[in-house]
């Protein structure tokens, strides 16, 4: 078993919150591993000095290693992995703390059905303290993936830097879905249309678009190989080509965008046979009616 280094851990708001060293010894997970690693989440956004941030991963990387098995505490791990990069300006190492915490969050997702039915982690607090801890991390670890780090990915991948989410790695046609939870499918797959749009706002050029085929390849694998979450997916794989077509018709870039507005009527239309009478469905049903006339204004030649 690895060991938890000796890592002094300092307060990493200076008396706010403290922390006590790891012993130079092999460990199974302690039992407050979870109540450590939410305080570590919780210091990371007030550290200030680089001493502060080194001891803060010292420390994630340590529980990440020691607890593989409890969920919440690695619920945690990708939390503090996000903040970490968040203090770091160098790209490489941002990229190296982004894939630990999208690590962490599929030893999270893999033991979720152990996990009570609502997700929520609870740290009691001394009586007259205040009321317990709750952190809901079903939903905080859909919006961590949704909404941080995929966007991440999507944005690294413009910069040459290519996690396994974008290149394929491993992925084939009998691949099983890479998420437990379908919330969490289609967590990812929203991130990649947020990072996409990210991507557009602050990285295109007139003459050039930027490259969606790396996140149009990734939803197309998790429409595929997720069933359960593949309605939601198809969604955002046609929102994602929409976007696309509106961002080409901007530049002026008629070919591409009719291509994109082709693409995304068949995601739409696609949604549309999967829908179902439901309160969810029939709102979107709205949104696909209006993408679609939209849609096939810069595809004249799918019109019905």
């Amino acid at each position: 078993m690895k060991t938890l280094k000796q890592i002094g851990l300092i307060a990493l708001l200076a008396g706010a919150v403290s922390f006590s060293a790891a012993a130079e010894e092999a460990v199974a997970c302690p039992v407050n591993a979870a109540q450590a690693m939410y305080q570590v989440s919780e210091a990371l956004p007030g550290a200030t000095t680089m001493e502060q941030v080194s001891n803060g991963y010292n420390y994630t990387t340590s529980y990440a290693a020691a607890c593989p098995e409890d969920a919440y505490t690695q619920y945690f791990v990708a939390l503090s992995f996000y903040r970490l990069a968040e203090k770091i300006a160098d790209p490489g190492q941002q990229f190296q703390l982004m894939s630990a915490a999208i690590d962490a969050l599929h030893v999270y997702d893999a033991a979720w059905e152990n996990l009570n039915r609502d997700l929520i982690w609870t740290m009691p607090v001394e009586p007259g303290n205040g009321a317990d801890i709750t952190v809901f991390t079903g939903t905080k670890s859909t919006s961590l993936l949704e909404s941080k780090l995929v966007p991440m990915v999507v944005v690294f991948e413009a910069g040459g830097l290519f996690h396994d989410i974008m290149s394929g790695k491993g992925q084939t046609e009998e691949s099983p879905c890479p998420w437990h939870r379908p919330e969490m499918a289609i967590a990812e797959a929203r991130g990649h249309v947020i990072g996409q749009d990210t991507f557009v706002q602050y990285y295109s050029t007139g003459d050039q678009l930027p490259n969606i085929m790396g996140s149009v390849d990734r939803l197309e694998f998790l429409a595929a190989a997720c069933p359960n979450a593949r309605k939601a997916i198809v969604f955002e794989s046609a929102t994602l080509y929409a976007h696309a077509a509106e961002t080409a018709y901007e530049f002026n870039i008629d070919d591409s965008a009719a291509g994109y507005a082709a693409d995304a009527i068949t995601q739409y239309e696609l949604f549309r046979s999967l829908a179902k009478n439901t309160a969810a469905d029939r709102s979107k049903l709205t949104l696909v009616d209006n993408a679609l006339k939209r849609m096939r204004e810069m595809a004249p030649e799918t019109a019905e």
